[in-house]
């Protein structure tokens, strides 16, 4: 695996190669060394990987490179010349595809400079296929040969939801807002309780969050505060509930896990310290910003599990300094455990070191990309790096991050979904992404080129950021969950942390932060927001808010049929109940469902769906092993049900 790769040849682009040419002229210009990078932070199953390389045009002299990448036992594994000019460079590391999973070391040389990056690769196996007749009772449709047989002229793609404001906070030293529940009342309203957060100096999050809640006799509003909470019914769970890590106290003593003191504990039982000061625990003595795993034993003490803290906050990468895999910075995920309970898997992002022309110089953490990873142990002790949620999806650019995720399980359809809050760090949003597992292990993204919830409108009030609350609400044909959002760019709080309050922002705090970092200009909103005081403006008035986004029932994503006609035919599936499906058919066109023998092309049974439900009736499948053949056209089919 580790071999020495041959020299290979390597291609050269022109500086317009890059797809974020509006800043590529600015970039060369204002290079006074030479840069280098890897075009993505971490490349999954690759072929090959792609480092641009920009030269500033007073080094025009400067006219090759080489590369030479080594492996994690020191092996060089990989090495490489290629002729450079003024400006951008792109080339090819081509035939890596035998490189095993793991971090890379690439020096690359450019006349008397000589530079260090790492390559990262991950290797996640195809969706491996059924290897029996599909038992579940909800079938989704994902974007892969998992369930269909044959599959012609038609696509999955997500639903459009729908969001709305709610509650837009009117207090002008109120800088963040997040809501906390969504229920539905006993007398038939709705009820939202969440906490505003006045600005205090340095913090976005206050110590003295303030309350609110919010009524109203329809789930999308309009709302009214009220004094008082009324009595709500508890939620019925759409999805199957997460094991969440618990979050012990800190600020006390602990003691260092001892079994025969202590007695016994479960992967249920573990949960996390999150230290954000130097403190001393008495069995450890805990640095800045450090997470230590704790665990409720059979005694009754919390106890520590290990003598080193599990994950390490990375306010700045300086020198020479890499990421290992357990850097973190502030943004989560949460934590489920494997089918068999013998393993605890937990999502969390760690923090990947990065370099100009990719640095995002104007992002709050201008060196890192923080990427959502996935980590595990089988007792707390030793936790495992596996891989990130998705490292290279078909929108993610140079400058995509994950900021947390939300990962939900559906037992009746073996389907795992990860609400991503994927941040476009280029274009300053953090917008809702969704990606699918079927072993709750290996994620895999959705080809749909639009991401499941995103605006393009600065003035939206989810624009700058959208995050959504785990519990999901039925109302009639359609699920609801709980968003808190602001219109303004993520970047804001660094000029915010100049001063003591919000109204005190100017346009020079703006443009002496961002003018001289690759930042404005280059914004697609920058003109349509009003320049340097547009967005000091906006940043003033405060734009924080809660909502609601909706969508139709188990209708996230489904299959999509235009006015030609499509056709896919299912693997075998599970009979023995009635078959309904959740489906919209437009007025001129064609659902058809064929009952088909499991080995042949007999057909049983035959149904045609017209209209729009989430529970259409089609027939009766006898117990036994069947194919579906489904025909479509100008329709959308969301989720088959096979019911008793």
């Amino acid at each position: 695996m580790n071999k020495l790769i041959p020299f290979l040849s390597l291609c050269l682009l022109a500086v317009s190669y890059a797809p974020f040419v509006h800043a590529d002229d600015k970039v060369v210009t204002d290079a006074t060394e030479v840069q280098a990078e890897f075009a993505m932070p971490i490349y999954r199953n690759p072929s090959q990987a792609e480092l641009t390389v920009v030269v500033p045009k007073t080094m025009d002299s400067l006219r090759s490179a080489s590369v030479s990448v080594v492996s994690p036992e020191g092996k060089e594994v990989w090495n490489g010349s290629f002729p450079l000019s003024p400006g951008r460079n792109a080339c090819v590391l081509k035939d890596i595809g035998s490189l095993a999973p793991g971090r890379y070391m690439a020096t690359v040389k450019a006349g008397e400079t000589a530079m260090k990056r790492m390559l990262r690769i991950e290797r996640i196996p195809a969706m491996p296929l059924p290897d029996g007749p599909i038992r579940f009772r909800k079938i989704l449709f994902t974007p892969d040969n998992w369930l269909f047989e044959s599959f012609r002229d038609l696509d999955v793609r997500y639903s459009e939801p729908k969001l709305t404001e709610t509650y837009h906070s009117s207090s002008p030293d109120v800088v963040n807002l997040h809501g906390s529940s969504f229920h539905r009342a006993v007398d038939g309203s709705y009820v939202i309780r969440g906490l505003e957060h006045p600005y205090r100096r340095g913090y976005l999050y206050s110590n003295d969050p303030r309350r609110f809640t919010v009524q109203s006799s329809s789930p999308e509003g309009p709302y009214t505060l009220v004094d008082t909470t009324p009595k709500t019914e508890p939620h019925k769970d759409v999805f199957k509930s997460f094991h969440i890590l618990g979050s012990a106290p800190g600020g006390r003593q602990y003691e260092m896990y001892d079994r025969a003191r202590h007695g016994a504990y479960t992967l249920r039982d573990i949960g996390i310290i999150q230290n954000m000061d130097p403190y001393d625990f008495g069995c450890v003595k805990a640095g800045y910003r450090t997470y230590w795993v704790v665990a409720n034993t059979s005694s009754g003490q919390t106890v520590f599990l290990r003598k080193e803290p599990l994950f390490r906050d990375v306010p700045l990468y300086t020198g020479d300094s890499f990421d290992d895999g357990f850097m973190t910075n502030d943004n989560f995920g949460n934590s489920w455990l494997s089918d068999d309970g013998k393993t605890l898997f937990l999502a969390r992002g760690q923090t990947v070191r990065r370099f100009a022309p990719y640095d995002v110089p104007y992002d709050l953490l201008p060196n890192s990309s923080r990427i959502l990873t996935i980590y595990s142990t089988i007792d707390g002790v030793d936790w495992h790096y596996c891989h990130s949620i998705s490292s290279c999806g078909p929108l993610d650019n140079p400058f995509s991050q994950q900021y947390g995720a939300d990962i939900k399980f559906m037992p009746d359809a073996g389907l795992h979904l990860a609400f991503v809050n994927a941040y476009d760090s280029e274009n300053q949003q953090i917008y809702l992404d969704l990606k699918y597992s079927r072993d709750g292990f290996h994620f895999y993204d959705f080809t749909d080129p639009h991401p499941f919830a995103k605006t393009a409108n600065p003035f939206d009030w989810y624009f700058g950021e959208l995050f959504t609350s785990q519990d999901v609400v039925q109302v009639g044909d359609r699920y609801y969950q709980l968003a808190s959002g602001t219109s303004l760019p993520h970047y804001f709080a660094e000029p915010l942390f100049r001063h003591n309050s919000q109204s005190e922002i100017t346009a020079n705090d703006f443009e002496s932060i961002f003018g001289n970092r690759r930042f404005a200009e280059s914004l697609p909103y920058f003109k349509s927001m009003g320049g340097w005081e547009g967005l000091a403006k906006h940043t003033r008035e405060g734009h924080y808010s809660v909502g609601v986004m909706s969508y139709r029932a188990d209708g996230w994503f489904g299959v999509r049929a235009d006015s030609r006609k499509g056709v896919f035919v299912t693997r075998p599936i599970k009979g023995g109940g009635a078959l309904s499906v959740n489906a919209s058919v437009a007025q001129d066109g064609q659902l058809v469902i064929d009952l088909l023998d499991a080995k042949e092309d007999r057909v049983l049974d035959t149904a045609t769906v017209r209209g729009d439900s989430i529970k259409a009736p089609v027939f009766a499948m006898p117990e036994g092993d069947f194919r579906l053949r489904v025909t479509m056209r100008s329709a959308n089919l969301y989720t088959m049900y096979i019911e008793p």
